[in-house]
């Protein structure tokens, strides 16, 4: 339910907000080129930081989806914790504040000062015919010596690039303890086979939205390095004997950030074989089992309860 609200409110922000990049004189520009919010440059370029910050919050939830299946597996008896107040608060304080590190580094440090704009408006004015100070925008600058340190893109590549990494591998141990804890602990063979597919359909969703989402925010972000260039542009980066097109990235990778939320219900529909089954026979590409009954009780009741302590 949380992740279903989560991915109306981030579609419903792409909807309305809608974003182009650019990159010159060492500048990755992300900006609003239409829509219904284009008149109102300072709204919109809030709503571009807000929208940066969904990111972090979709992997932030993931993260609590992690501890979550960690506990139900390997700590049942503390499971209940989970659902206390304090506990619940402590969550949404966490994923509030992880969210908000990428929002602020889009409302502070690649909120364009004057300097920045005297790197890019010149450009802006010869390309569409606008001053960059009219239009909404967030810009990291990847300038060196650094003017403002406040201002750099270095700096908040940093973060953005550390606070990443960790909750990644948090992922990663969350993911190995509650694999650990299935073979090792002495569960039937189909607890077992449900467990690991809540796993599975787990690993699935955050698959996704890193190849959707984060990697194309790394190859945005940590172009400006490579060079100036890119973006709605029509120009190229050439490397020995290759040359890439670099439009590709409004035309392909800006729309990579908005699927996330189409196609998750879809992976957890089809990651585990309940759903997916009662999909294909509602469809009618699959027919019921015979002898199956509507009446027939469930195989578990409460699968949270069944899963002992292992003893180490």
């Amino acid at each position: 339910m949380t992740f279903g609200w989560f991915n109306l409110i981030t579609s419903m922000s792409e909807a309305v907000v809608s974003t182009a990049i650019e990159g010159f004189n060492k500048c990755l520009i992300i900006f609003v080129p239409h829509g219904p919010l284009f008149d109102y440059p300072v709204l919109s370029q809030n709503l571009i930081s807000l929208r940066c910050g969904m990111c972090a919050y979709t992997f932030a939830l993931l993260a609590v989806h992690f501890l979550y299946r960690y506990l139900a597996v390997c700590k049942p008896l503390v499971i209940s914790k989970f659902f206390r107040f304090k506990s619940i608060l402590l969550i949404i304080s966490f994923v509030m504040s992880y969210g908000s590190i990428w929002m602020l580094i889009g409302h502070i440090i690649m909120w364009p000062d004057e300097h920045i704009h005297s790197l890019i408006d010149l450009k802006f004015r010869e390309v569409h015919n606008i001053s960059s100070r009219n239009l909404a925008m967030i810009v990291a600058n990847y300038e060196y010596p650094v003017n403002n340190w406040m201002k750099s893109g270095i700096l908040g590549m940093i973060i953005a690039t550390v606070v990443t990494m960790l909750i990644m591998i948090s992922y990663i141990f969350f993911a190995i303890q509650i694999h650990l804890s299935l073979v090792a602990c002495s569960l039937s063979d189909a607890v077992k086979r449900l467990h690991s597919s809540l796993l599975k359909s787990l690993i699935a969703q955050t698959i996704f939205p890193l190849t959707s989402t984060i990697i194309p925010c790394f190859v945005i972000w940590f172009l400006p390095i490579a060079g100036d260039g890119y973006g709605v542009l029509d120009s190229e980066f050439c490397f020995n004997d290759y040359s890439i097109s670099f439009r590709m990235l409004s035309t392909y990778f800006m729309p990579l950030l908005s699927i996330y939320p189409a196609f998750d219900p879809l992976i957890v529909t089809f990651s585990l074989s309940d759903y997916r089954n009662a999909i294909l026979i509602m469809i009618g590409y699959k027919k019921h089992m015979e002898g199956s009954s509507k009446n027939s009780k469930p195989q578990f009741d409460n699968i949270f309860t069944l899963v002992p302590v292992t003893e180490n």
